[in-house]
């Protein structure tokens, strides 16, 4: 119950705080610090080469910080390349989009990967021991600081993108120093002994195929949003990046709900109990998540000018056209995004390696030919169509690796998109006759009935606690 209340608490906060950071940063400041992000993921791909993800499945903790060992290495070897390609770059005068220039932005990447490395070590640790509550503290940690500090740094040095950059490293950086002490004391008191060398390379000869397949699936995928952004950077500017980002912030909070409760439960699961088990408590939660998601998407996509105009004001509102465009391929992601871990648990590794690369190719090449001919709109339409799909047969496919007889998640998924044009076009008719406040007030109502017909009068409550109680069966 803590981990979801937690992370819920947490979404609740970055989209409470929106409006403080969109009443100080323009558009083009979100541009940048998105293009930071994104590369920092794609930093991230290399420092720790997923051997953080390996440590969940050895029986032995020692093996498990041989993992997490080489994770920490790589991070250090990956900062002492960013460096070095940043000292390279500013000796030759390359120029740079960011206010205090290509060194502070190099410099803060080499920082956030490294010190990334010993995040998700912490994680992964902490999924390993199911101890599912400090993994949604840390994230909350994280960002509630970052929050504070960008907005502190706005009123110090100004509203620049290095402020928002600063503030979401030295944010990453204070709580994962206290996480991994708190491993490392936790380690130290069970009497665990650390691994020694030969161990290490054990552990990296064993489990090659997490950076063998997962460095390049994680690389496919950052590099893919680079590229996106890249698009739209160049035939847009860097104002729509920065609008592009904001809606998918607003698109992609339910994801960031529901993958930070489920996703560590789920791996947890399916790395120690039997593939049917996994299959049934997989297929029960996408069916809930249809169900708690359609009318929340649905009613967003409707509101989304009175949502924007009313949180960020009206120079955001290109906001609003976005993630209207955006909703249904975000509503597919949440659906389904929990159940990634499913590959590496039953080394599939390939196969989702190779579906992400055909996913990149396909989005790219057809975003490129729309915004070629100056269709920025269709180039998005693009975006959202073509993800829709991908996410769709992502969640059939690890349907099917746990022993699904059919492509289980394709159906509901467009039954529940029907849905939400019809809840879509309900919410434009109510919006005709009715104020913001007593539109407010209807969604409730029906929302409210539609879950207590679900889980009570369906009786499905049941599996709800035993998610939220870590006990899944």
């Amino acid at each position: 119950m803590w981990l979801l209340t937690t992370t819920a608490l947490n979404q609740i906060w970055l989209l409470a705080t929106l409006p403080l950071l969109a009443r100080f940063y323009s558009p083009r400041e979100f541009g940048i610090y998105a293009v930071f992000q994104t590369s920092h993921v794609l930093a991230s791909t290399f420092a720790g080469l997923r051997y953080e993800s390996a440590a969940v499945v050895p029986k032995t903790d020692r093996t498990a910080l041989a993992c997490l060992a080489l994770t920490m290495l790589a991070g250090f070897a990956t900062a002492l390349v960013i460096l070095g390609a940043t000292l390279v770059a500013s000796m030759l005068g390359l120029p740079s989009f960011a206010e205090n220039g290509l060194m502070f932005f190099g410099v803060s990447l080499a920082i956030a990967a490294f010190v990334g490395s010993f995040q998700r070590s912490a994680v992964a640790w902490a999924t390993r021991k199911s101890r599912f509550n400090a993994i949604a503290i840390m994230s909350s940690a994280i960002n509630v600081l970052t929050i504070l500090l960008q907005l502190l740094a706005a009123h110090i040095v100004g509203p620049k993108a290095s402020s928002l950059i600063g503030g979401f490293v030295v944010s990453l950086s204070v709580v994962t120093i206290l996480a991994v002490l708190r491993m490392a004391l936790t380690a130290a008191g069970t009497g665990i002994k650390l691994p020694l060398r030969r161990r290490i390379f054990a552990a990296a000869r064993r489990y090659k195929r997490f950076p063998t397949y997962m460095l390049v699936y994680g690389l496919t995928t950052a590099l893919r949003e680079r590229l996106v952004q890249l698009l739209i950077a160049v035939y847009a500017g860097a104002a729509l990046v920065g609008e592009f980002a904001m809606a998918s912030r607003f698109a992609a909070a339910p994801n960031s709900l529901v993958y930070s409760a489920l996703g560590p439960v789920i791996f947890s699961h399916a790395a120690r109990s039997s593939s049917r088990s996994t299959l049934s408590v997989v297929k029960m939660m996408f069916e809930m998540m249809l169900v708690i998601l359609v009318p929340v998407f649905a009613i967003f996509s409707s509101e989304a000018y009175s949502i924007v105009g009313q949180l960020l004001g009206a120079r955001w509102l290109g906001v609003a056209r976005i993630a209207v465009i955006l909703a249904p391929a975000m509503l597919a992601l949440t659906s389904t995004s929990w159940m990634d871990r499913i590959f590496d648990v039953y080394s599939r590794q390939r196969l989702v390696l190779w579906m992400q690369i055909a996913y990149t190719t396909v989005l790219c090449i057809s975003m490129t030919a729309a915004m070629a001919t100056d269709r920025q709109v269709a180039a998005l339409y693009c975006f959202s169509v073509i993800s829709t799909l991908y996410f769709a047969l992502f969640g059939s496919v690890a349907m099917k690796i746990v022993g699904a007889k059919e492509w289980s998640a394709f159906r509901p998924l467009m039954a529940s998109l029907l849905a939400y044009a019809v809840l879509f076009a309900f919410s434009r008719l109510v919006q005709g006759q009715l104020s913001l406040a007593l539109r407010c007030v209807v969604y409730l109502t029906i929302y409210s009935i539609w879950l207590a017909v679900y889980f009570f009068g369906m009786k499905k409550i049941k599996y709800i606690r035993n998610i939220l109680s870590g006990a899944i069966e």
